[in-house]
Parts: C-alpha cells; sequence; structure tokens
C-alpha cells in the first residue's frame, strides 16, 4: 500500500495560487487617483474664489450709503448738487436737484432750508432768485396838448391831444421737478455654483472611497 503522505511531486489539486495584480489594473489605480486629487485641489481653488467674491460684494454694499448720511446741502464736492434727504425717496435714496444755467432761478429745499440757484451752484441768498417769484409793473403816462389860434378872419382853431398808455407784466420763472436717482444695492448670498460645487465633491469623494475599497 502506497504511502499517502509522500509527496510524488506533482502538484495538490487543493493548492491555492493567488495571480499577482496586473501592471495595466495598477496604472489605472494611479490615474484615477492623480485625477480625484486634481479635481479636489481645483474644487478648493473655485471655493476660495467664489468666497472671496462675495466678500468683495459685501463690501461694496456696506461702502454704500443711504439717507441720511449721504445727505448733503450742497455737496462739497459738487456745488451744483444738492442731495436732499428731508424725506428721503423709496430705498432710503436721496433726491438730487442740480443747478445749471438753464435752472437759475430755481429754488429747492434740502435738509430743511430752502436753496437758490443762482445758475452754477446752490446758495442761500435767495435775491438771486427773485425773478421765480411774480412781480408786476405799471406804468401810465398821459400828455395832453392844447393850442388855440385866432386870425383876423374871425376863425378860430382848438386842438387838444390826449395819450395815456398802462401796461401791466407779470412774469414768473418755472421750477422743473427734482430729478431722482435711486442707488442699486447689490445683493449678495451663496449661489448656485458653490451649492453645485460642495455636491460634486462630495460625489467624488464617496467614489474615491469606494474604489479604494
Amino acid at each position: 500500500m502506497p504511502d499517502q503522505n509522500k509527496s510524488n511531486g506533482e502538484a495538490s489539486p487543493f493548492e491555492i495560487i493567488t495571480p499577482g495584480k496586473s501592471k495595466k489594473a495598477t496604472s489605472r489605480g494611479l490615474i484615477i487617483t492623480l485625477a480625484v486629487v486634481l479635481f479636489l485641489v481645483l474644487s478648493i481653488v473655485a471655493g476660495v474664489l467664489l468666497v472671496r467674491q462675495q466678500q468683495d460684494i459685501r463690501e461694496k454694499a456696506a461702502q454704500i450709503k443711504t439717507c441720511p448720511q449721504i445727505e448733503a446741502c450742497p455737496d462739497p464736492q459738487d456745488p451744483k448738487t444738492l442731495r436732499n434727504c428731508t424725506p428721503p425717496e423709496i430705498g432710503n435714496n436721496p433726491t438730487d436737484s442740480l443747478c445749471t444755467a438753464s435752472f437759475k432761478g430755481r429754488i429747492e429745499s434740502c435738509g430743511g432750508r430752502q436753496y437758490c440757484c443762482q445758475g452754477q451752484v446752490w446758495v442761500l441768498d435767495m435775491s438771486a432768485c427773485a425773478s421765480a417769484t411774480a412781480t408786476a409793473t405799471a406804468a401810465a403816462t398821459a400828455t395832453g396838448t392844447a393850442a388855440a389860434t385866432s386870425t383876423a378872419t374871425g376863425k378860430a382853431t382848438s386842438t387838444a391831444k390826449s395819450t395815456a398808455t398802462a401796461a401791466s407784466t407779470k412774469t414768473s420763472s418755472p421750477t422743473a421737478a427734482p430729478a431722482t436717482t435711486a442707488q442699486p444695492i447689490p445683493s449678495t448670498g451663496t449661489g448656485w455654483p458653490t451649492y453645485a460645487g460642495i455636491g460634486i465633491g462630495v460625489v467624488v469623494i464617496i467614489a474615491s472611497i469606494l474604489l479604494a475599497l
């Protein structure tokens, strides 16, 4: 009876042979890993840029002044402009009134005081706007002459002239409606690109973990 414990040089049918990983699979895994890392880097850069953009929008919105801080009677940098906040317009925006040669004699209110446009800048001296109030002038003249002549023939000639003139003038300069300039306030908040980037990043991270397993 042959010894069953001796090996005759033949391979056992129960021997487990583990095949090695192919180079193709290793290269594919390396490419996937590099792609994931590159995508994560780009996602971080995009997120930083979006956050910075939103911060810039908030800073610009904070720099925009509204009533009553923006009220200027007149504007120190632009004396031909009145920025009236009494009362403010919709959105706490001021009412801008311009003073140019075409608006000479115009009277506007700013900060509870009356200002006169003398053709270039706004002033408190209302004498330059005297033409804006109704004025009336009347002039009447009457002249009369009489002449009488007599001659030896017994004829008499009498001449009388009377002239009366009256003039009445009433002038008023129209006041144009004030121009209103609304200053838009930029909206802030997180837009859809931020949510999309976060969602894609989460999906890629989960997929990378599953591939690694």
